[in-house]
């Protein structure tokens, strides 16, 4: 009989060791998952009246590709300057900051929402809403 609980035991222990020590595969991810939902072109418009009593139209494109490089441009319509940079990035989700940075220096944004069409971002207190265009 005490062989018998013995051997109870141990199979217990057993089974209780195989259970807890193994992963769940579907857990274990490959790469920096945090930037997958960045990853695409976003673009955002924003439309003032000048000091001409005109309007003036610029557009803001952010592009990050998925080896953490970006490409980033201003393009307006009237007497605003065409600016473009190209970089790369790093997205901390533990502060939600997005550093990005060409040869010239690095700046960093707060994403405060992000989904598959929608990216809110406050560059030092200028909230900006970007859609997906790709």
């Amino acid at each position: 009989m005490r062989t018998i609980r013995l051997f109870a035991t141990l199979l217990v222990v057993a089974l209780c060791t195989g259970f807890t020590s193994c992963s769940d595969d579907s857990e274990e991810q490959e790469g920096d998952q945090t930037l997958t939902p960045l990853v695409g072109t976003w673009e955002y418009t924003h439309e003032w009246s000048n000091t001409n009593g005109g309007t003036d139209v610029v557009v803001y494109t952010y592009q990050f590709n998925a080896d953490k490089s970006y490409a980033y441009t201003e393009t307006s319509d009237t007497s605003w300057h065409d600016y473009e940079e190209n970089g790369t990035y790093n997205y901390y989700q533990d502060t939600k900051k997005l550093t990005l940075g060409d040869e010239t220096g690095s700046y960093a944004v707060t994403i405060l929402e992000i989904s598959d069409n929608k990216l809110i971002i406050d560059d030092d207190g200028d909230v900006e809403e970007y859609t997906r265009k790709k």
